[in-house]
């Protein structure tokens, strides 16, 4: 009942959203982003969330990371590197206790249960060198004082009802992870952006 045959959301449809307050600030000198944001993420779907999962696009220049090609040597770097982590107060470790990694995936998993109906608050530091090298790139520096920043922030992933492994229904958007040309989908969020060059 989530979707009608024709496409058209059916009467039991629901979507997960959440609320972006991102400050980030681009520091040409450094060739770095750093930044800061505050999410609350709404379950309005019927499941019982225990695992979050977020996008760590950035991960995809990451020494020893899997990709679709071969990337300029000038390009790899550490990734996005997340300095803080909280979620509803509690701060995260970034180890095998609680999370995990899967490419350009971190999936938490010790927190509370996110029930229906209800949300969670999600607090997060990181920085990443912006790649410069000529390489099929879509995010940035392309000359002297030129920048095209993409995908610059940590994103929690779609959960939804669609089949996101063969034969396995709902759940997060784990199947692909980002190697370089794959498109992606995301859930229609609010978002407040500071950003400082």
């Amino acid at each position: 009942g989530t979707r009608s045959r024709d496409g058209n959301p059916g009467p039991n449809y629901w979507q997960n959203h959440a609320d972006y307050d991102i400050s980030v600030r681009l520091d040409t000198s450094e060739r770095k982003i750093y930044g800061t944001e505050q999410v609350t993420y709404f379950n309005t779907g019927n499941d019982t969330i225990t695992t979050l999962v977020l996008r760590l696009y950035q991960d995809k220049y990451k020494r020893g990371a899997v990709r679709d090609m071969p990337i300029n040597p000038d390009n790899i770097t550490n990734g996005m590197v997340l300095d803080s982590l909280v979620l509803n107060g509690k701060p995260i470790a970034i180890d095998n206790n609680s999370t995990w990694k899967n490419g350009t995936n971190l999936l938490i998993w010790n927190f509370d249960p996110l029930y229906p109906d209800s949300a969670l608050e999600l607090y997060c530091s990181w920085s990443y060198t912006i790649p410069c090298a000529v390489d099929f790139r879509r995010t940035g520096q392309y000359r002297s004082s030129s920048y095209f920043i993409g995908y610059f922030y940590p994103q929690i992933a779609v959960y939804d009802d669609i089949e996101n492994f063969p034969g396995i229904k709902g759940g997060w958007d784990l199947y692909i992870h980002h190697e370089g040309i794959q498109e992606f989908y995301n859930d229609f969020n609010n978002y407040q952006v500071t950003i400082e060059v």
